[in-house]
């Protein structure tokens, strides 16, 4: 009935709701001393001893709730609602989770009859409860069996990102026997993210850094959408007053219209820093991995095209992730592959480890690399 409670300060005190008790019923004995007071009973279950219970828990939680606050205006301390507070002040909000999106196709074994309407919104599942929603109205036309529509998940976060073919069941009612199937494994679903992520991004922050430091260009330049990464230089070629940015961006066909918007944002006054000529040079991609063959020995029980979709989402994933001058590793892509589910031994063909400049990115041929992963049978 009397639960004990207890939190602790930052500077490692523990504070407990027992000993407030404690203290305030020494307080009631020093009253009875005193002749202040004349109640005698304060043993656990009386009247007198819940009142006190009762004050000592609106102490107890007064004294954590200002805690709570001192620990968090610590900026590496920072949690929760006081974390949003702070990267909104400054523009960098958290990010929100998203639905997992993909394709499924739908169909009949025999050509339909007549047109069938699969209206937005109907339900579909995974043999484990993880439902989806047509995006859109589709229709298997009359004299075909099939027909190919976008799905959502009805859930946001990483649960969404199913295996190929996996969403096999029709849970709205149609008076139809349907095949269904989703041919590529879904990854666009992102859990809320966490706290000492966002926490990253909020020290990262243009605001954190000196204007015109080495930080401030990259972070301000990190800003923009589409920049996965910017490395600064001083006075490249020893001319005074001039400052370089190398942009990596995540989408490479829009390169010129990230460069466009950089310039625009640095000229703007809050970033323009006065008498320093800034240059913006889009970093260069050099193609490695074209040739490499990944070949893979799968574990019992394991379908070699959905491990090959999760090969290929390891591989993309490695490659969209290279910063300008990180070096390439086959080593490390190995390692990745390997621990997707179902893989039991993987090697790649000619192993190599390249390094390059902070002007030029790697990458790969994404178009041969389905044909380039082959399964070992024994």
């Amino acid at each position: 009935m009397y639960d004990d409670l207890y939190f602790t300060k930052p500077t490692g005190e523990l504070v407990n709701l027992s000993d407030i008790i404690n203290d305030l019923l020494e307080i009631q004995a020093q009253a009875q001393y005193q002749g202040l007071n004349k109640v005698t009973d304060y043993t656990p279950g009386s009247q007198a001893y819940h009142v006190l219970y009762q004050q000592a828990l609106i102490i107890f939680e007064q004294l954590q709730r200002i805690n709570e606050s001192e620990f968090n205006i610590l900026p590496f301390n920072m949690r929760g609602e006081y974390l949003d507070y702070t990267g909104n002040s400054i523009g960098v909000h958290r990010e929100a989770a998203t639905n997992s999106t993909g394709m499924v196709v739908i169909g009949l074994d025999h050509d339909a009859e007549e047109d069938i309407l699969l209206t937005e919104g109907s339900i579909l599942s995974t043999t484990d409860a993880i439902t989806f929603l047509l995006d859109e109205d589709t229709m298997i036309e009359k004299d075909t069996s099939t027909t190919t529509v976008k799905v959502v998940c009805s859930l946001s976060g990483t649960v969404g990102n199913v295996n190929a073919n996996t969403i096999t069941e029709m849970i709205t009612r149609y008076n139809y026997d349907f095949i269904i199937t989703n041919p590529n494994g879904f990854i666009d679903g992102q859990d809320e993210e966490e706290d000492e992520a966002y926490l990253e991004r909020i020290i990262a922050a243009p605001d954190n850094y000196p204007p015109g430091s080495k930080g401030w260009y990259e972070s301000t330049a990190n800003s923009i959408a589409n920049v996965h990464d910017s490395y600064f230089i001083n006075q490249p070629s020893e001319l005074a007053a001039t400052v370089e940015l190398v942009i990596n961006c995540n989408d490479k066909t829009t390169v010129s219209t990230t460069i466009s918007e950089l310039t625009e944002h640095f000229n703007e006054d809050k970033y323009n820093i006065g008498g320093i000529h800034l240059i913006l040079t889009p970093a260069t991609e050099i193609e490695v991995f074209t040739t490499n063959e990944i070949n893979i020995l799968l574990a019992p029980n394991y379908n070699f095209e959905s491990v090959k979709n999760e090969v290929i989402n390891v591989v993309t994933n490695y490659f969209d992730g290279r910063n300008s001058g990180q070096e390439y590793d086959t080593n490390c892509l190995k390692f990745l592959i390997g621990n997707v589910e179902g893989i039991a031994a993987v090697t790649i063909t000619s192993p190599e480890n390249i390094e390059c400049s902070v002007y030029e990115v790697f990458t790969t041929d994404f178009t041969t690399l389905p044909a380039r992963i082959t399964e070992v049978v024994i």
